[in-house]
């Protein structure tokens, strides 16, 4: 019996720092993968420079540079389109992530025991506290919620975890599951790409499950230069509108059930440091503008 073949796909812009100690753990792996694929999303000529002395190193993966930043979704649809044909799993991972040796064994163990078609390791946060540990997609709401988030993390016990919605920080998906549902959504080209694939593959039945024996830790912004800044914001704003609105009306979204959450990121840059305060106060309200013009 042929044993299954795995595909990591990584995603890069301006982020080799933390790429590198990705590659690291992932040289480290107990199941290794077929291939390794990094499309740099147009990064700044010195981050392009680390990456190409990168593959020169002994982490064994490809490099595929693209001439523009396509976005997230796009660069990962990009990579698995560039790949050699014969995966049956693609693990896409953010380059801030470290994995554990045991985790791609431990993930693919328990697609196969489980039936499952998308699952996620247990992620923690660089202290050791839950980042993901499962979670849900209120459409309602306009939300994606992460289960245990900076709980104390607790050795975890044997069973799986069900959950309605998959980070895109590490999750493992069949081939199957990923030609039927045909990737990432591209038109958001940044965040809440993982929101959309979890409601679709929902729809189409998928049982999506994460892993907590699988571990691996995430340094949250190290893949979008920096976490919450004005980028940040206008496209979670923008595309959480673009998202919901397919789901119910847009006033209900921003002012009904879901106004709550439009409190929320309309307050963000408040909360989030004074650093570009008013850039990010910008960054919200544009976002938003440009999300209900999208939808209309």
């Amino acid at each position: 019996m042929r044993q299954p073949h795995f595909l990591v796909v990584i995603v890069n812009y301006n982020s080799t720092g933390y790429l590198e100690r990705c590659l690291r753990s992932l040289s480290k792996l107990e199941l290794a993968p077929q291939e390794i694929l990094v499309y740099d999303n147009s990064s700044s000529p010195r981050d392009r420079a680390r990456l190409i002395e990168l593959t020169k190193e002994d982490y064994g993966f490809t490099c595929i540079f693209g001439d523009k930043n396509l976005g997230f979704g796009a660069g990962v649809n990009r990579a698995i389109m560039s790949a050699r044909s014969g995966w049956d799993y693609v693990w896409v991972l953010n380059p801030d992530m470290i994995v554990a040796p045991s985790s791609l064994g431990l993930l693919s163990d328990a697609m196969t025991s489980q039936e499952s078609d998308i699952a996620s390791p247990l992620i923690l946060d660089c202290n050791d506290k839950i980042w993901f540990a499962g979670g849900d997609v209120d459409t309602k709401r306009g939300r994606a919620t992460h289960v245990g988030i900076g709980e104390a993390f607790k050795s975890p016990g044997g069973d799986v975890i069900e959950s309605t919605f998959i980070t895109g920080a590490a999750p493992l998906v069949s081939r199957r599951a990923w030609k039927r549902l045909g990737g990432f959504r591209e038109d958001l080209f940044l965040y809440w790409e993982d929101a959309d694939l979890s409601l679709r593959a929902m729809q189409a039945g998928y049982r999506m499950i994460v892993v907590p024996e699988a571990k691996s830790w995430h340094h949250q912004g190290g893949s979008s230069e920096g976490g919450v800044g004005p980028t940040y914001i206008y496209y979670v704003q923008r595309n959480r509108i673009v998202l919901f609105r397919e789901y119910g009306p847009v006033y209900g979204l921003l002012f009904g059930r879901g106004g709550f959450e439009t409190f929320k990121l309309a307050t963000l840059p408040f909360r989030s440091g004074k650093k570009d305060l008013w850039q990010k106060v910008v960054a919200s309200l544009r976002g938003m503008v440009d999300g209900i013009r999208v939808t209309l």
